[in-house]
């Protein structure tokens, strides 16, 4: 209890204090599906962009919105949304764009996750955004048309029909005025600028950009930078004229330096700077493995992040030395293998195998790959766990575990005492070792069955499939084995005698996986046809499941029991699926990747490990994802229903607090009313791994210090010696000291700069009362905001922060410019400056 209530104080202090110190592996429980324990990878890099102020980092990844400290690279807050969901981050880091699964698409406040605004219009086909601030517009294309929303409201502003069936890229001028897109035009590409505001075309700055991928803004509003190839062009807006075209090494992606004086480019081979006038290079950054699919200069220009796959790091822009590096974010897995002594979990990516521990996650060690386009996949380890094998290009690779070396690679062998280095598409498909560890069985492109012994000599071929063979299983006993070909058939071996003893032909198209169950009393296989086969080993009866998958079933794996079977979709069906074996139904459908996955379980059976191409591994509680009945294992205490106990579900009850009526999840103890019982049954449920971001979005009209200050009141009247209400005493009790701070603070008002409304956030130390004033340059006061006597806490969202729509105090919106606001809380007296852009 000591351990639950130190570690929730830490997670609730360090954020309420907008600060953050937790320990390196915390974000690994945050924000996690129902059933859940433990996610290892932040998801593949895709955007970054920093905020207004230049202190946080915002990184658009695929299974979420990831906010950083800029200076640190400490996380901050974790918006989980789906990568398909998540088309753009705003510039300043305050709002993002959601797609909904009924194709709504939605602004969304990043502080709170609040809906600012619904764009208008049938937005299906809606796949990026495009903001600008000062005009308060989002603009994107559908189709052939190009169509510019008010964020404020949604309502769609302007449209532009290109009579094109493809456009490629619509980027806006900082000033909002203007409008660059990237169109398709019979048989070439068309770079044209356009009217924001009245949708006209202004001008057509060549019918010739069939290389052009990328296209910014300088800061001037009319100097356009377009990418193609291996070159940068500078264009005049006005007159249209190209007036610089320079070579650069590749190219991926541009940005301008906030002065406007420097031009960067990304690409595999690194990130270069540019002089905007003459094209001449600055300097150069060292590349991302991977390349740096996005750039973005910090808002005072001295830094660059820059992210791509599972890289990000943020360099300074004067010396060019990197500053930082945030680890966490994986490549897309691409394999994942447990070994038999249940100690290491090992997955693959496009270059490398990393083991983990199995139980916490923790990271022990990598194993190189053998090239910069190394795929490693089917991972399988030796029954002593001491080698692990893999395909890479359709060889297979055998590791040392013990000493971190590649000890054998198997080539088809054609003999004669020649090897022959295959490559992905003509190669090994498959291979598993024999149950005693002597033997290597491997599947390959060209239909055969290979054996080796100890994989290093080889014994013979298998022949008898007629097209390559995808997936292959030894019996105990080393004298049996199980194949499934693309053919689309399963076949029985007798290693003795080399041949094929039994066909199955039940499948209806080309079979991707076969596993075995522990007795090996059955033998199931998976198809593209949708369709996994249970056959009994002893009866030889067969029985058809109809999977819910769309694309194929690529991955099989039986429980340790052999009562259940997973299987898992291929890589635009992100469904991994659980069935019970004897009566063919499905029990259980995890939805929380955004990619096929990959599966296996630990030795005790009691955790089911997934990994997906959106670079997450996850590892979730199998008796939980299999129960019978989930809405009883789905503890009362989760009270709003989302999957986990988190300071929502305590919001969620205070929210109710006092009502009265059967079926209302906030009554937690079912006794008829809301009290402090069942606040105090929540707090108690409150696990370590519930993380900060709930506090960090909670709604602090519910959750402030003079509310949990008068549960702890009504809490000590209730006399009972009950466990979990003494948790939960404790628990507020820290609560209460969280959300008490030590000083009083003013901080930033946001957003800065503003158009035509902002939030001055602030922290109280004592209960005094308040005011807030703001001047203009000259001292002369402008507006006075009188907020009254307030209680010591957090005001710092849009629910308790001041609020400024800036007008002065006869009702005049003041004019752009810069401008200073005070805070006097007794007698405390701090000023800060905010600039308002019109």
């Amino acid at each position: 209890m000591n351990t639950i209530r130190h570690s929730v104080l830490i997670i609730l202090l360090i954020f309420a204090m907008f600060l953050s110190d937790i320990s390196a592996y915390e974000y690994q429980k945050w924000d996690l599906p129902y059933a859940a324990k433990l996610r290892i990878g932040k998801g593949t890099v895709s955007n970054v962009e920093f905020s207004s102020d230049g202190n946080r980092l915002i990184v658009l990844s695929s299974i979420g919105i990831w906010i950083y400290d800029a200076h640190t690279g400490v996380e901050l807050d974790l918006i989980p949304v789906n990568l398909y969901e998540a088309i753009g981050v705003s510039p300043n880091a305050q709002m993002y764009v959601e797609r909904s699964s009924d194709h709504t698409v939605k602004v969304r406040s990043i502080s709170d996750r609040s809906v600012m605004a619904t764009l208008e219009g049938d937005n299906s086909d809606l796949h990026y955004v495009r903001f600008n601030l000062k005009e308060n517009i989002i603009a994107s294309d559908i189709g052939g048309e190009i169509r510019i929303w008010d964020i404020s409201t949604g309502k769609l502003n302007t449209s532009i029909d290109l009579e094109t069936d493809w456009i490629h890229d619509v980027v806006l001028s900082p000033d909002g005025t203007k409008l660059v897109s990237i169109s398709n035009d019979v048989d070439h590409r068309v770079l044209q600028l356009w009217d924001v505001f009245t949708g006209s075309h202004i001008i057509t700055l060549t019918k010739y950009a069939q290389n052009i991928r990328n296209i910014v803004f300088s800061t001037d509003s009319n100097t356009i930078i377009s990418g193609s190839g291996n070159t940068v062009q500078i264009w005049e807006g006005s007159s249209g004229k190209r007036t610089l075209n320079f070579w650069t090494p590749d190219f991926s992606k541009i940005a301008v330096s906030p002065d406007g004086n420097k031009i960067v480019t990304s690409g595999y081979k690194g990130i270069d700077f540019w002089d905007m006038a003459n094209g001449e290079h600055i300097m150069k950054l060292d590349p991302l493995r991977w390349g740096s699919h996005s750039i973005a200069f910090s808002p005072d220009g001295r830094f660059l992040a820059g992210g791509g796959s599972s890289e990000l790091f943020v360099w300074d822009v004067d010396s060019g030395d990197r500053k930082l590096s945030i680890s966490g974010h994986l490549k897309g897995v691409a394999s994942i293998a447990i070994d038999p002594n249940g100690k290491l979990l090992a997955s693959s990516d496009l270059y490398n195998i990393h083991l983990w521990d199995s139980n916490t996650g923790e990271f022990k060690q990598m194993i190189y790959g053998s090239g910069r386009y190394s795929i490693h996949w089917n991972l399988v380890f030796s029954p002593d766990g001491n080698t692990l094998g893999s395909i890479d290009y359709g060889a297979i690779r055998l590791w040392d575990i013990v000493s971190n070396t590649q000890i054998a690679t198997i080539y088809k062998w054609f003999g004669h005492g020649q090897d022959w280095l295959s490559t992905s598409s003509i190669g090994y498909k498959s291979f598993a070792f024999s149950p005693d560890g002597q033997y290597i069985a491997s599947g390959h492109s060209d239909h055969t069955i290979h054996l080796w012994y100890k994989g290093r000599t080889y014994i013979d071929a298998l022949e008898g499939h007629t097209d390559a063979v995808s997936s292959i299983a030894f019996f105990h006993g080393n004298r049996n084995l199980v194949s499934g070909s693309n053919d689309g058939t399963v076949r029985l071996w007798d290693l003795d005698s080399r041949s094929s003893i039994e066909t199955l032909t039940e499948h209806t198209d080309a079979v991707n996986c076969i596993a075995l169950n522990r007795d090996e009393s059955i033998v199931a296989s998976g198809s593209d046809d949708n369709s996994i086969i249970l056959r009994d080993t002893v009866s030889g009866n067969s029985k058809i499941i109809q999977t819910d998958h769309t694309d194929g079933v690529h991955i099989l794996k039986f429980s340790n029991d052999g009562k259940t079977l997973v299987s898992c979709g291929h890589y635009v069906d992100p469904t991994i699926q659980i069935w019970d074996v004897t009566n063919e139904i499905l029990i259980s459908n995890i939805t929380a990747h955004s990619y096929g996955g990959f599966v296996d379980f630990t030795s005790d059976g009691k955790t089911l490990i997934t990994g997906s191409r959106d670079g997450t591994i996850i590892f979730w509680d199998y008796n939980l994802l299999i129960s019978d009945d989930v809405e009883t294992l789905r503890l009362a205490e989760d009270a709003n229903g989302d999957g986990v106990v988190n300071l929502q579900d305590l919001i969620f009850v205070a929210s109710q607090y006092g009502q009265v009526g059967d079926e209302n999840t906030a009554d937690v103890n079912g006794d008829g009313v809301i009290n402090i019982a069942d606040i105090l049954l929540v707090a108690a449920a409150l696990p370590n791994e519930h993380s900060a971001p709930s506090l960090y979005h909670s709604s602090d009209k519910v959750l402030n210090a003079k509310v949990v200050e008068q549960w702890l009141d009504q809490a000590q009247q209730i006399n009972t010696n009950l466990p979990k209400f003494k948790t939960g005493i404790n628990i507020l009790t820290d609560l209460l000291a969280s959300l008490r701070p030590d000083k009083t603070v003013l901080l930033s008002n946001y957003p800065n700069p503003f158009n035509p409304e902002t939030w001055i956030p602030y922290q109280l130390s004592e209960q005094v009362d308040v005011t807030i004033r703001i001047y203009s340059t000259d001292g002369r006061m402008i507006r006075t905001l009188a907020l009254g006597n307030q209680s010591a806490g957090l005001y710092q969202n849009h629910s308790r922060a001041a609020y400024w729509d800036g007008k002065n105090e006869s009702g005049e919106p003041v004019a752009s410019g810069l401008y200073y606001y005070t805070l006097t809380a007794g007698n405390y007296i701090e000023t800060r400056r905010m600039v308002i852009r019109k």
